[in-house]
């Protein structure tokens, strides 16, 4: 699975947790991921490791990495699978989705939802699910995608002032 651009030819490759935490990239991609997308509540807690390893291992959660000139990580891509509890159905949905501030020009970003669309088929699932914020930039870019609005959610923080 490639997608070209003019200057870079981009990957997109189902890892491990423990493969995708190696590359050198990793930190510093999380660590503005969650300065961008994150509130104070998530900020304040720390990436999970031994959580992700379960999923990975339980296959619950997939893993996919966005490599350019297939050797950096120029993106984190992560597809969580439940069961619906009132149907048959597998759920799918996005639980992370960044790529670096460089890689987002071209069609890269769409390219990559359409391969998450198969990833989530090839597991089962009919679609996935995909939260924004409220006016950020991947909700106005979900709408611009024609993407079917499925619910609003909140946050509601338990946290001491």
């Amino acid at each position: 699975m490639i997608f070209k651009t003019r200057d870079h030819e981009y990957s997109f490759k189902r890892v491990s947790f423990s493969d995708m935490s190696a590359y050198k990239e990793f930190e510093p991609l999380i660590t503005a991921y969650r300065s961008e997308v994150g509130n104070k509540d998530y900020l304040d807690g720390v990436l999970s490791r031994d959580t992700y390893v379960a999923l990975d291992e339980a296959d619950k959660m997939r893993f996919y990495a966005i490599l350019e000139d297939d050797e950096k990580l120029v993106g984190v891509v992560t597809l969580m699978f439940n069961n619906v509890l009132h149907s048959t159905m597998l759920s799918a949905t996005i639980e992370s989705f960044y790529l670096s501030l460089e890689a987002r020009k071209g069609g890269l970003a769409r390219w990559v939802l359409e391969e998450l669309k198969g990833a989530a088929k090839e597991k089962g699932a009919p679609g996935f699910l995909v939260t924004a914020p409220k006016g950020s930039r991947m909700d106005r870019w979900m709408l611009a995608l024609g993407m079917l609005p499925a619910y609003v959610g909140y946050y509601v923080s338990g946290a001491s002032e």
